[in-house]
């Protein structure tokens, strides 16, 4: 559209010349009679041609220089994208430093590294555990190792029950208590699950080995209110684990951990098992934790 608006302006452009000129010519007894005539032909000429260059050198710029710039940013787009679908479908995995950053990050959105006496505890002693079956409840687990205790906060405990189960709330007189809000959780959920996962405010959040703490949305403060139970109670097990390798491509992570059973009190029950976590990699670059697998 934009050519042919200026292609179809200079052709009226050249006509009203033409026209204009046609005129004057005709005119014999005025300005362009006898020598004047001459005169002024050759003005016009002189304006014809004025107009014209001025005319091919708009069309040289607008279809030639324009045109290729044009088509060139097309082309530089056209292999921007050729070449991510490229990046995306190549999925030969590299070997990464097992003692990097990333494998560090990653391991520990999965493993309760604090805990010592169970860092598993979240997977319920399944040996494989895939977040495609896994329940509302045992995903909430692994989003609670992943929650910063500086994120809690007070607040109104009206419609909160003072007690769930054994669980008693931390609501106090002031009717106020600790929660997460649940904007936060839900933030938390789709870092570790993916942007498109949806965040089920009816599963409750059991956030410590022990499950001495649980966290209850509660829709009137729009957050996960804190319920406490005691229990006591030491265990003689302790575990010892060791990422023994880590690869990447461009779908996905990979993490191989070893990792050592031990029974202070009866060795006999030391065991070893060996596990692979995957984590999946979006459009985005954003991991989201896929499974852990026994091998």
């Amino acid at each position: 559209m934009y050519h042919y608006v200026n292609s179809y302006s200079l052709v009226k452009f050249y006509t009203y010349l033409i026209d204009s000129y046609a005129i004057l010519f005709k005119n014999r007894k005025g300005y362009f009679y006898g020598t004047r005539k001459k005169k002024g032909n050759i003005v016009v000429i002189i304006i014809l041609a004025v107009a014209l260059c001025a005319s091919l050198g708009f069309i040289v710029y607008d279809y030639v220089l324009r045109g290729d710039v044009s088509t060139s940013d097309t082309s530089k787009s056209n292999l921007n994208d050729k070449n991510k679908v490229d990046k995306r479908n190549d999925s030969r995995p590299k070997e990464i430093d097992v003692n990097g950053r990333l494998v560090k990050y990653l391991y520990n959105k999965v493993v309760d590294s604090k805990t010592i006496e169970n860092p598993y505890w979240m997977y319920e002693g399944n040996d494989n555990f895939s977040v495609s079956t896994a329940t509302e409840e045992q995903k909430m687990r692994l989003v609670s190792i992943n929650l910063n205790k500086s994120k809690e906060q007070w607040t109104n405990c009206e419609g909160a029950p003072q007690q769930y189960g054994d669980y008693v709330t931390s609501c106090s007189l002031l009717n106020s208590g600790t929660a997460y809000s649940k904007e936060y959780i839900e933030y938390v959920y789709k870092d570790l699950f993916g942007q498109d996962a949806i965040l089920n405010t009816n599963s409750n959040m059991v956030s410590n080995v022990r499950s001495t703490t649980l966290y209850k949305y509660i829709q009137n403060s729009d957050s996960y209110i804190e319920y406490t139970v005691e229990a006591g109670g030491t265990s003689s097990m302790t575990y010892k684990s060791t990422i023994t390798k880590a690869s990447k491509s461009n779908i996905e992570v990979k993490l191989y951990e070893h990792t050592e059973l031990i029974d202070q009190t009866n060795p006999s029950n030391n065991k070893t098992a060996d596990y692979i976590y995957t984590f999946s990699i979006d459009e985005d670059d954003m991991y989201s934790f896929v499974s852990r697998i026994k091998e």
